[in-house]
C-alpha cells in the first residue's frame, strides 16, 4: 500500500459501518417517538370527547421565511412531513386538506408510513405573516385526526422586510 492511504481507508470503513448501523436501528424502530397530547391543562394522555389518533405527524409545526423577488425556489421553500402509524405493522389510510389555497401538499392522501412535502406558493400571497393548518384524517374514522400548523412570513425582498410579529415573536 502507498504511504498515507491506510488512514483514509480505515475512516471510510468506520463511516460505512456507522451508516449501516443507523439504517438498521431506524428500520427496526429504535428511534420512534410517541406523540403526547398537550391540553390547556397540561400534558394529558387522552382528551375527552375525541378519539386519540392512531397515526402521528413529525414535525407537527413548520415555518417558512420566503422572499417574493426570489425567482428560483430553494431547499428551504419546501419541508418534509413524516406520517407514521402508532400501531406497529398496522397501516392507516389518511387524507389531508389545507385550510388555505396557497399551501400545497405533494400528496393529499396515502397510506402510512408516508413522507409528504409541504410548500407555500409565495406568488399567491402578499408580503406579511400567515398561519395555516393542514388537517390529516384517518380515512376510516373522520374523528381520528392530526393537525399540522404552518407559519409563513413573506418578504418583498431582502431589503424590504415584512412585519411578521403576528405569527413570530421576533422581528427580522
Amino acid at each position: 500500500m502507498r504511504k498515507g492511504f491506510a488512514l483514509p481507508l480505515v475512516l471510510l470503513v468506520i463511516m460505512a459501518i456507522w451508516i449501516i448501523g443507523i439504517v438498521i436501528f431506524w428500520t427496526f424502530g429504535y428511534f420512534k417517538t410517541k406523540p403526547q397530547i398537550i391540553t390547556s391543562q397540561g400534558l394529558d394522555t387522552k382528551t375527552e370527547g375525541t378519539t386519540q389518533a392512531n397515526f402521528s405527524l413529525a414535525p407537527d409545526e413548520i415555518s417558512f421565511v420566503l422572499y417574493k423577488d426570489q425567482t428560483v425556489d430553494n431547499q428551504f421553500d419546501r419541508q418534509l412531513i413524516a406520517i407514521r402509524s402508532e400501531v406497529e405493522d398496522q397501516e392507516v389510510i389518511w387524507v389531508a386538506k389545507s385550510s388555505n389555497d396557497w399551501l400545497n401538499l405533494s400528496s393529499a392522501e396515502g397510506i402510512t408510513p408516508a413522507d409528504i412535502t409541504i410548500y407555500p406558493n409565495k406568488r399567491a400571497i402578499e408580503p406579511g405573516g400567515y398561519k395555516a393548518e393542514v388537517i390529516f384524517r384517518d380515512k376510516s374514522d373522520s374523528k381520528n385526526k392530526q393537525t399540522l400548523i404552518v407559519k409563513v412570513c413573506v418578504h418583498e425582498n431582502r431589503e424590504k422586510l415584512s412585519d411578521c410579529s403576528n405569527i413570530f415573536p421576533y422581528k427580522f
